[in-house]
């Protein structure tokens, strides 16, 4: 069964994809004419390029923020409108923005969403819904940590309970530095351990001490292949001082030019470290993406 939620747009109900695999929430074009009949949007202005799994784009019509209520609970979400969303029971999908910004857990063996404590089951389970606690176990740092302005870095995080290696688990982090950009994601865990990506998006260093909690983790889910997914990847983050640190990382004997002759050589290093900028020989000045994590 696919993660289908009944989604309530002040008396608009519609059925919507919960998509882990999109960044973004999206409508379709169809579905928002009919919940304007209900409420009025907060147009906003977003330059931005959708892009599927294979490559392909995605038009939206217009960006909207609007006011849903799900579980029970009374939320404003931002979606982009589009004619490409098409199928007979596709009215939308909820992103990884929805699910980082409200905290949801996913647990698709159970077919059921978890909000704040509140149990959601997909549309077609008639299980009954209780008000249950979710099970979420705190993920931190193994070692204390120095992050520089705009510096790109992997962390190891642990869980302190033992789980059986090559679990997938949801990572969620927690948003109580608005300066530190890291991702929703699953993870595979081994001996209790991780890798994430962060990114210091602040002008001054950041210190993480050993121990502090980044976010938390569920093992109640697994990830789900599905043509409509949406990815996203970062752009490489590469401040002046990210650059300086590449060229003065990167030496001549970094590369294997035995073979040319002495004169060649010369003209090929010249332009090689003339762009060193583009060379990176740690995870410190390497950029990333938000779904693989070097290892």
């Amino acid at each position: 069964m696919l993660p289908f939620v009944k989604v309530d747009f002040e008396g608009k109900s519609f059925s919507l994809l919960i998509d882990t695999g999109s960044s973004i929430c999206l409508l379709s074009y169809d579905i928002f004419l009919d919940i304007k009949q209900s409420q009025k949007p907060k147009y906003l202005s977003r330059s931005v390029r959708i892009q599927t799994v294979n490559g392909s784009g995605v038009r939206f019509v217009s960006c909207v923020e609007l006011t849903l209520k799900l579980g029970g609970q009374k939320l404003k979400q931002v979606f982009y409108v589009s004619k490409d969303i098409r199928g007979n029971n596709l009215s939308g999908i909820i992103g990884c923005d929805f699910i980082r910004d409200n905290n949801v857990s996913i647990h698709l063996q159970e077919q059921f969403i978890s909000l704040s404590g509140l149990k959601i089951p997909f549309l077609g389970c008639t299980e009954r819904v209780n008000t249950v606690v979710v099970t979420e176990l705190p993920a931190s740092l193994v070692n204390k940590q120095i992050i520089g302005p705009g510096e790109t870095r992997v962390l190891k995080l642990r869980i302190r309970q033992h789980f059986v290696d090559g679990t997938d688990v949801l990572f969620t982090p927690n948003s109580k530095n608005v300066h530190l950009e890291i991702h929703v994601a699953v993870h595979k865990v081994f001996c209790s351990e991780f890798y994430v990506i962060v990114v210091n998006l602040g002008c001054k260093h950041m210190h993480l001490n050993k121990g502090m909690c980044l976010g938390t983790v569920t093992p109640e889910f697994s990830i789900r292949d599905s043509e409509r997914e949406t990815c996203s990847v970062n752009l490489i983050r590469a401040s002046n001082e990210v650059k300086e640190m590449r060229r003065r990382e990167l030496k001549a004997t970094d590369f294997e030019l035995g073979h040319l002759t002495k004169e060649q050589k010369n003209r090929v290093l010249t332009v090689l470290l003339e762009h060193s900028e583009v060379f990176s020989k740690s995870l410190k000045t390497l950029g990333h993406t938000d779904h693989i994590v070097p290892r």
